[in-house]
């Protein structure tokens, strides 16, 4: 046999296994797709759901990006599929503290973005009040109950997009890709986002004071925090309901004054009502947020 055909038999070879790698690598290795879309759904509190895949098992999950943590709620997913990491941590609710043992997923299918090495606490739902307005001002718990609560620090090194009007929610690894996806044009508002030690933040000027307010998925209402001496979650309607933001006026929506001091560093929140009107783009990695009002 001449050289020449051992050479082109060689070549041919080279090609199969070349294409091969390439075929299996963007058909079967979805932790590295750029980015991933994630149907969103909401219950009647305006609280946002999606669907995630556990060793080939679908879980309903919800976004609460006012929770630190991803949490597995009543022990729905099989003990087998996570390990303890022998840390343990305390969480802050509304009304309480525990202190909850870390433990570690291997993987966690987001769209066809693969989430690998997830750490999350196992509690049960009722550790985890959500607060919503009624009609008459008071609270009242979120019913719907998702097996998997997907917390901010899942995020932590991603950027996401929040869509509410489309009812999508976007991760990616990188911010160029959103924009040469056409996700990001100039007309969001582009300013800084601060990491506190369990929220998303931005700065915003209410009444001429600068306050923090955490990008929270988990809050049916907007609320502005009080060092109000009052005992008790008591709720008030704001006479305003807009902020500065990196020197631009920014609707928030209906708002409710809390006389809470929650967690020292967090001055509002902003929940459903100002999610519903804006598309926002958080980029931790890079300290970066963009806000765009819908038309």
């Amino acid at each position: 046999m001449s050289h020449n055909k051992i050479y082109k038999k060689i070549s041919v070879w080279l090609l199969a296994i070349i294409a091969l790698f390439f075929f299996f690598f963007f058909t079967e290795r979805d932790d590295h797709a750029s980015f991933s879309f994630m149907e969103l759904h909401f219950n009647e509190r305006h609280i946002p759901f999606t669907e995630v895949t556990v060793n080939n098992n679908k879980y309903s999950a919800s976004l609460d990006l006012g929770s630190k943590y991803t949490t597995l709620l009543e022990k729905t997913v099989p003990r087998s599929l996570y390990k303890a990491t022998g840390r343990r941590v305390s969480v802050y609710g509304v009304d309480s503290e525990e202190h909850s043992e870390i433990y570690r997923l291997e993987n966690l299918l987001i769209g066809n973005k693969v989430l690998t090495d997830v750490l999350f606490i196992n509690s049960s739902l009722s550790d985890f009040p959500v607060y919503s307005v009624s009609d008459s001002g008071t609270s009242a718990r979120d019913i719907e109950t998702p097996s998997i609560v997907l917390g901010n620090d899942l995020f932590k090194d991603k950027v996401l997009l929040l869509d509410y009007r489309e009812k999508r929610c976007c991760i990616g690894d990188d911010i160029s890709v959103f924009r040469e996806n056409g996700l990001l044009d100039d007309f969001f508002l582009k300013g800084e986002l601060v990491r506190g030690s369990q929220h998303f933040l931005i700065r915003g000027i209410y009444e001429g004071v600068e306050k923090k307010w955490a990008i929270d998925t988990g809050s049916t209402s907007n609320f502005l925090l009080t060092t109000n001496a009052d005992e008790g979650l008591k709720m008030s309607p704001m006479n305003t309901q807009e902020i500065s933001w990196e020197g631009n006026p920014l609707s928030i929506g209906e708002t409710y004054l809390l006389n809470r001091d929650l967690f020292g560093v967090v001055g509002g929140f902003l929940g459903a009502p100002f999610l519903e009107n804006h598309q926002v783009v958080i980029d931790p990695k890079n300290s970066t947020c963009w806000i765009k009002p819908y038309e």
